[in-house]
């Protein structure tokens, strides 16, 4: 019995001593980046302040990814006027598989190419695809795990655009029509 449970024990800590724990970053600034995208340009996270960002980071092998790929794509048509931008990141895929699955979604927003250490600064989260809202001013407002509907987006993005309507308001500047 006193083996079963040291095994039981041991297992517990293999397991759990070297899996990545999942951190939120909610209301975090953003982890900066600099990777290439598929047409081998660097695009940075900075090349995106002052604007809403919506990330996502998805993989070649997941059939919901090719879902929110194409969700995005409609999205960023819809809220191109305010403010509002969406890149990709194609991470754990071969890079050969990348350019047929960017196909297949007609995503037409930049796509970059991300590793683990990616995931670490973006909280070690497990699931694929997962997406983040960042505000203009570079926090971490929202964390979408998995598949989505529009709506859950669309209802996240007019609160942020809301709230910096609202931010632009009292603090002296002239509100944006």
């Amino acid at each position: 019995m006193k083996t079963k449970y040291i095994l039981f024990i041991g297992l517990l800590i293999f397991v759990f001593g070297f899996t990545p724990v999942k951190q939120t970053i909610i209301n975090s600034k953003a982890a900066d980046f600099s990777l290439k995208d598929t047409n081998g340009r660097r695009v940075s996270l900075s090349d995106y302040s002052g604007k809403i960002l919506i990330i996502d980071f998805w993989a070649t092998w997941s059939s919901s990814s090719l879902n929110t790929l194409r969700v995005l794509e409609n999205l960023r048509h819809e809220y191109s006027d305010r403010n509002v931008e969406v890149i990709g990141i194609a991470i754990l895929s071969k890079e050969t598989d990348i350019p047929k699955r960017i196909a297949d979604s007609r995503a037409s927003f930049p796509i970059l190419l991300g590793d683990r250490s990616l995931i670490a600064k973006y909280g070690n989260f497990s699931t694929i695809p997962n997406t983040f809202i960042i505000d203009e001013r570079g926090f971490v407002k929202h964390e979408i795990s998995g598949n989505f509907k529009a709506k859950t987006i669309k209802n996240l993005l007019n609160k942020l655009i809301n709230q910096s309507q609202l931010n632009l308001d009292h603090s002296g500047a002239v509100a944006k029509e």
